[in-house]
């Protein structure tokens, strides 16, 4: 009997403290990289390195990595724009594209350490990567500084430099030497995906950025003929395709997303991309949805939380938990609606994403609203406003929400 107590005991401790693939996840964000030449038209750049170096962390299975949705809501905050508690496409939507032109570059877009550190808190994250890019002539020089948000300090500081030709593989290069610092484990097959750039075409790369540069603006049409011109220099240039998708939906063009997507997927499936085909089928739902196609959009969505779970992606569940739960909003089936909010909300609780929440808190805010709880609607909308708020001390952003808000409840002043 003794024996037996200590065999269960041994059992008791291995399960307790043996770590999930999932609890044992760094997450990390990646904000902009500053442009430190005087080449004024080099600055999309900046937006192509944070998402080359997203695209390429995710990819290593002991990583957690802030999406670029994400990424723009942190941003958003962090410029003190109230777009608070909404993804890029509910924002568009709602403001049908009429945006104040304030994306500068400034302190906010490409912070200094105080400010990356607030924005790691808000998005959840453990560490945060800033950075700069300078180009000399033919050579190109990369660094970046990897900051633990915990401890308020700057943890490491890795940089590459070489022939701005060899861009994509200096990337790559970062890449590793970010891991390493990270102390996270890389497998070979995770390298060799990692050294695999998405495109060898630099000029296609380079339309790539620039697409991406007007994207995060919402300038959709100029997104659109770059993301056009990247898939012309290269036809399996599969994020092209996806956010070329992006952009058409965004624009109420779902008909052409949806083409589009599909040929992102066939790439992927090809390449057996199991992050790109989650996030395309995903984005893929978004667009049956916004059609109205419910049913394709669920068949989608569920695609894509199923890679995500096999992949431990937390994050990405919760994203498409968020999405279902829009379906059943729309449908009146408030209950549902709820129960995926909750779903969502769980786990972005789980590593403390503040902009997630905050996200989530507002369409729970909404589905009550629809039941005429507005008691509860009013709980939850304060609730979003404040959970960012408490953490961003110094942001811009203010809470200081009214009831009369709650007359249009997804509305941010």
């Amino acid at each position: 009997m003794r024996m037996r107590k200590i065999f269960v005991f041994l059992i008791l401790i291995v399960f307790v403290f043996l770590p999930s693939s999932s609890q044992a996840k760094k997450r990390v964000a990646i904000l902009h990289f500053k442009n430190s030449t005087k080449e004024a038209d080099l600055d999309y750049l900046s937006f192509g390195f944070g998402e080359t170096l997203t695209t390429k962390l995710i990819k290593i299975e002991g990583l957690s990595v802030v999406s670029v949705i994400e990424r723009l809501q942190v941003i958003k905050l962090l410029e003190g724009q109230r777009f608070l508690g909404v993804d890029v496409e509910h924002l568009w939507r709602q403001t049908k594209g009429v945006l104040k032109k304030q994306r500068t570059q400034s302190f906010s877009l490409f912070p200094d350490e105080e400010r990356a550190i607030e924005g790691g808190k808000i998005a959840g994250a453990s560490y945060v990567i800033i950075g700069n890019f300078r180009k000399i002539g033919s050579e190109i020089r990369v660094d970046c500084k990897l900051i633990n948000v915990k401890l308020m300090k700057v943890k490491t500081v890795d940089g590459v430099v070489g022939s701005y030709n060899n861009l994509l593989n200096l990337q790559s290069r970062l890449t590793l030497k970010l891991a390493k610092s990270l102390g996270v484990k890389v497998t070979e097959d995770e390298k060799n995906k990692i050294t695999q750039a998405e495109t060898k075409s630099l000029p296609a790369y380079e339309w790539q950025a620039r697409g991406m540069n007007y994207y995060e603006k919402f300038e959709f049409e100029q997104a659109i003929e770059c993301f056009e011109k990247a898939i012309n220099l290269d036809k399996d240039y599969a994020a092209s395709y996806n956010y070329l998708g992006l952009s058409y939906d965004l624009r109420d063009r779902e008909e052409e997303a949806i083409v589009v997507y599909k040929k992102a997927i066939d790439i992927y499936l090809r390449e057996n991309d199991k992050q790109g085909l989650a996030v395309t089928y995903n984005d893929l739902g978004n667009a049956y949805n916004n059609k109205g196609n419910y049913k394709e959009a669920l068949e989608y969505y569920e695609r894509s939380r199923g890679i995500r779970e096999r992949l431990s992606d937390q994050s990405g569940e919760a994203e498409v938990y968020n999405n279902i739960g829009t379906i059943y909003d729309k449908k009146g089936d408030y209950n549902q609606a709820l129960r995926y909010y909750q779903k969502a909300l769980k786990l972005k609780r789980s590593f403390k994403d503040k902009a997630g929440m905050a996200n989530i808190y507002h369409n729970l805010g909404i589905v009550y609203y629809n039941k005429e709880d507005y008691d509860k609607s009013w709980e939850y909308y304060r609730k979003s406003k404040l959970t960012v708020t408490i953490t961003c001390k110094n942001c811009p952003y203010r809470a200081g929400a009214r009831r009369a808000d709650l007359s249009v409840p997804w509305k941010f002043y």
